[in-house]
């Protein structure tokens, strides 16, 4: 019988992550004035993933209709879908480019909600 070695490779690119939240909620603010926590939390709404190979992935938090999460909205994300409760993109991030993760930055940073539509448009 023949012998086989496997070797798993298990070395992947190790990542940073940088946590983005609306201002007031924020554990402190970076170097570009953007309000940041230290850890993931329910506050979290955008995260921005460095890799040792210098990829970047930029990720947005989703309402449960699948659109980018408004947390200035006027009847609340939470309240607004109360039949859906059970919407697997509650909780799920979505990958976008540059520009719309800019602009959502720009929105949590400046409550303007001018920049929240581009980022709504660039995302599509």
């Amino acid at each position: 019988m023949s012998e086989f070695i496997f070797e798993q490779n298990i070395n992947k690119a190790a990542a940073t992550t940088e946590f983005y939240c609306v201002v007031g909620l924020e554990d402190f603010l970076d170097d570009n004035n953007n309000p940041r926590t230290e850890k993931p939390n329910q506050n979290t709404l955008a995260k921005k993933t460095v890799r040792d190979d210098s990829s970047v992935r930029y990720s947005i938090k989703l309402s449960k209709d699948g659109r980018l999460y408004n947390p200035l909205s006027l009847y609340g994300e939470e309240k607004k879908y109360t039949l859906y409760d059970n919407n697997p993109n509650a909780t799920k991030f979505k990958d976008v480019n540059f520009k719309c993760f800019d602009h959502y930055l720009n929105f949590l940073k400046t409550k303007n909600i001018a920049y929240f539509i581009n980022a709504e448009r660039e995302s599509i």
